[in-house]
């Protein structure tokens, strides 16, 4: 079943209250992580806050900060944490002998919003975690929601990780600089991907920015057609 916008404010209600006690906990503290810079979100920002009543769906945690922050730029954000959804024992099953993703479950409780009803996205790089062919799936899912001329600021990793990695969580400080959060959840790093993988990934959508960044991370912007 589809989310009206009505049903999700009261799942964003939870969302509001996590976001308050990470604002009392930011409160008097500096930038104890590390912090990189991002070339694409001055773009991303301006783009969806031209757009009448914009509203975006962000793949990560709760960050209160970053709730505030789009807010003060007049945008409604949605956020719904996927790496620890996907990561949810509850959603996988036994099928041919391997242990696999209960893909219909998944998208039964999670991002079941209407078909163009997005303005934007915002993908961290959980898609580099997550088996290649799911991705393309996730993708295919979360893009029918958003607009024709909405935007997705994404994020990759162009170096393969091996063994498990920490995943981390994304506090924006200002519209050129990201810091970088880690979580205590890890998993096994799956794909590394180059331009031409996040153009095949992402059918559809036209990129309009892209940079490599020095930490090896592809950061691009890209609209729909």
């Amino acid at each position: 079943m589809k989310k009206p916008f009505g049903k999700l404010s009261a799942m964003m209600g939870k969302a509001w209250a996590q976001a308050g006690a990470d604002r009392n906990s930011e409160k008097g503290t500096h930038l104890t992580h590390p912090t990189h810079p991002s070339q694409v979100m001055k773009d991303f920002i301006k783009g969806i806050s031209a757009m009448p009543t914009p509203r975006i769906l962000d793949i990560g945690p709760v960050v209160g900060s970053n709730l505030e922050f789009f807010l003060n730029h007049g945008i409604k954000v949605y956020m719904e944490d996927f790496i620890t959804s996907y990561l949810n024992p509850k959603y996988s099953l036994v099928l041919d002998g391997k242990m696999t993703l209960n893909e219909p479950t998944f998208f039964e409780e999670n991002f079941a919003y209407e078909v163009n009803s997005l303005d934007g996205l915002i993908c961290w790089d959980y898609l580099c975690y997550i088996e290649p062919r799911f991705a393309g799936v996730f993708v295919r899912k979360i893009s029918s929601m958003v607009k024709s001329g909405g935007l997705v600021m994404a994020f990759f990793h162009t170096r393969r990780i091996i063994g498990p990695d920490m995943i981390h969580k994304y506090r924006i400080h200002n519209e050129s600089s990201l810091e970088y959060i880690p979580t205590e959840l890890k998993t096994e790093f799956k794909k590394a991907f180059q331009i031409r993988d996040v153009s095949q990934l992402f059918g559809g959508f036209q990129s309009q920015h892209s940079y490599l960044l020095k930490h090896n991370v592809i950061e691009i912007l890209l609209k729909k057609l």
